[in-house]
C-alpha cells in the first residue's frame, strides 16, 4: 500500500489515538484531503448539471420532450444530482469527523459507475433515431446492433458484480479509503472501462458514418437551393457533426486517462477523481448536444421566416437522407399547405 494512501487511511482511525486530540469537528490534514478534493469536484461538477438543465426545459418543446433521447436526458440530471448530493453528505460528515452509514458509501460507489452507462444510453437512442430498426434488413439490424447488445450486456453484468463484491468488502473494513483501495485492485473496473472504451467509439462511429452519409446526400440538394436554405442545412450539418465529435472526443481521452491510472497507479484517489469528472462530462456533454440541437432549430426557423421561407418545412428542419448501397434519395417532406415562394427578377 502506498505511504500516502497509508496515512490518509490510517489517520481516520487511528489519528485520535496516536496524535493528540483536536477539538471537536476538526480533522487532521492527512486524514482530510481525500475528502475535500472529492468534495470540491462533486459540488462543482454536479452545480453545472443546475443552469445547463434550466436551458434544455427552456429550448424544448413539448414534442421534443415526449422522446426518448430527452427523457433519458432527464434521467441523467437527476443521477448526476443524487451522486452529487450523496457525495456531498459524505465528504462534508467525513470533514467534520462524523461516521457515516455504510450503506451510503455503498449507494454512492454504485451511482458512480451506473451513471456513465445511463448517460450514454442518450447515445444510443440517436443511433437509433439514424438506424431505424424497422427500416433494416435483419442481417444488416444485426450487423449493427449485436455489437451495441453485447457491449450493454457485458457492462450492466459487469456493474451488478462490482456492487456485489464492494458489498463483501465493505463488511470486512470500516474505512471507506480502504474499501476502495481495495476494489481498485478487482478487475472490474478494468473491465468497465475497457468495454466503456470500445463502446463509446463503436456508437459515436455508427452515428459520424450516417452523418457523413447525410452529408453527401445533402451536397447536390445545397447547390439548387436558395441561400438561406443551403446555410440552414450545411449550418445543421455542422452543428451535428461538432456535437458528435465533442461527445466522442472527450469521454474517450479521459477513458482512456482512467485507464492509465488504474494500470500505472497504485493509490486509488487520483484514478477516482477522473473518474467522477468523466462521469459529469458524459452528462453534460449530452445534455448541450441536445440544447444545441434544439437550439439551432429554433434559430433556422426564425432565420427562414426573416428572408420570407417561412412557409418552408424540411421535415420539421430536418433533411430525411435514405442512403442504400444502389442509390441515395434525398427527400423533403412539405405539409399539402406549404408553399416555397420564390420570387424571380424578370
Amino acid at each position: 500500500m502506498p505511504e500516502s494512501f497509508a496515512t490518509s487511511a490510517s489517520a481516520l482511525s487511528a489519528a485520535p489515538h496516536v496524535l493528540s486530540p483536536l477539538p471537536s469537528g476538526l480533522s487532521y490534514p492527512a486524514a482530510i484531503y481525500p475528502s475535500m478534493n472529492l468534495l470540491i469536484i462533486g459540488t462543482v461538477w454536479s452545480s453545472f448539471l443546475v443552469p445547463i438543465t434550466v436551458a434544455l426545459f427552456f429550448f424544448s418543446t413539448p414534442a421534443t420532450r415526449r422522446q426518448p433521447a430527452f427523457i433519458m436526458n432527464v434521467f441523467a440530471i437527476l443521477f448526476g444530482l443524487v451522486e452529487g448530493a450523496i457525495n456531498m453528505y459524505n465528504q462534508t460528515r467525513a470533514l467534520l469527523g462524523i461516521p457515516v452509514h455504510p450503506n451510503f458509501d455503498t449507494v454512492f460507489a454504485s451511482m458512480t459507475i451506473l451513471v456513465p452507462n445511463f448517460a450514454e444510453l442518450v447515445l444510443l437512442f440517436r443511433v437509433v433515431a439514424v438506424y431505424p430498426i424497422r427500416s433494416l434488413s435483419w442481417r444488416r439490424c444485426i450487423m449493427i446492433y449485436a455489437p451495441v447488445a453485447i457491449f450493454k450486456v457485458a457492462r450492466f453484468t459487469n456493474v451488478a458484480l462490482f456492487i456485489a463484491k464492494w458489498v463483501q468488502l465493505k463488511k470486512n473494513t470500516v474505512n471507506p479509503l480502504e474499501t476502495g483501495q481495495e476494489a481498485w485492485s478487482l478487475p472490474n473496473a478494468k473491465i468497465e472501462w475497457f468495454v466503456q472504451l470500445f463502446d463509446t467509439m463503436y456508437i459515436s462511429s455508427l452515428f459520424l458514418a450516417r452523418l457523413q452519409q447525410r452529408n453527401e446526400a445533402i451536397e447536390p440538394l445545397s447547390l439548387l437551393s436558395p441561400p438561406t436554405l443551403r446555410q440552414s442545412i450545411s449550418s445543421r450539418l455542422r452543428t451535428l457533426f461538432w456535437i458528435a465529435v465533442s461527445n466522442f472526443v472527450i469521454p474517450v481521452l479521459l477513458n482512456l486517462a482512467q485507464l492509465i491510472f488504474i494500470f500505472r497507479d497504485v493509490e486509488f484517489l487520483h484514478g477516482t477523481y477522473i473518474f467522477i469528472v468523466n462521469n459529469y462530462v458524459q452528462i453534460i456533454g449530452v445534455l448541450l448536444a441536445t440544447i444545441w440541437s434544439t437550439g439551432t432549430q429554433r434559430y433556422r426557423r426564425s432565420e427562414l421566416d426573416d428572408d420570407g421561407l417561412g412557409h418552408l418545412t424540411i421535415r420539421q428542419a430536418s433533411v430525411l437522407t435514405s442512403v442504400t448501397p444502389s442509390t441515395t434519395n434525398v427527400q423533403l417532406s412539405m405539409r399539402s399547405e406549404e408553399r416555397l415562394h420564390v420570387a424571380k427578377e424578370v
